[in-house]
């Protein structure tokens, strides 16, 4: 969802340089028109659906009998069998939530992107998420609060690298 929101700024961005004024220049009619535009709204939508599906599977996972029986198995599958929950049908349904979640996110990095997948689309985004989900300590919730403090560290490189020189590679080891 970030790169979602992030290649629609970026979009917002090349159409409002399109006549090729400076950065610069353009930065405070850019803010202003962006704020004021279709893509803002749209960026906000998409943040909420994001926020929407966090909820949603919070909910499911702490609210209802099928997230207990998933909590319980991922907690100990001998001892949720020998409570008499079905360990082996429990685990298909986590694998094709997963797996749906998963083929969601890949739909929207494709589409968000460049609208076709090419060799090198990946820029490593599965390992943050495994970093992301362990800071999170796998609490839907916590994932919002662990993207932000990652997402910070992986800018912060990046400013680095442009301000003062520092290798960006800082950041995969410090996120690591």
């Amino acid at each position: 969802m970030a790169s979602a929101i992030a290649d629609v700024a970026a979009a917002q961005l090349r159409q409002r340089l399109g006549d090729r004024r400076s950065i610069v220049e353009s930065t405070g009619d850019f803010i202003q028109k962006f704020f004021r535009s279709q893509g803002f709204t749209l960026l906000l939508g998409a943040a909420r659906t994001g926020y929407g599906f966090k909820g949603a599977l919070w909910a499911l996972l702490e609210r209802t009998t099928t997230g207990f029986e998933i909590r319980a198995v991922g907690a100990g599958a001998r001892a949720a069998a020998f409570a008499g929950m079905p360990v082996g049908w429990v685990t298909v349904k986590v694998a094709l939530l997963s797996g749906a979640l998963a083929g969601l996110a890949g739909a929207v990095e494709v589409a968000g992107r460049a609208g076709y997948v090419t060799l090198d689309m990946s820029p490593g985004y599965g390992y943050t998420g495994i970093v992301i989900a362990m800071l999170a300590a796998l609490h839907p919730l916590g994932v919002v609060a662990a993207a932000i403090f990652v997402a910070g560290i992986l800018v912060g490189a990046d400013s680095m690298s442009r301000v003062v020189g520092v290798p960006t590679y800082i950041a995969d080891v410090i996120v690591a």
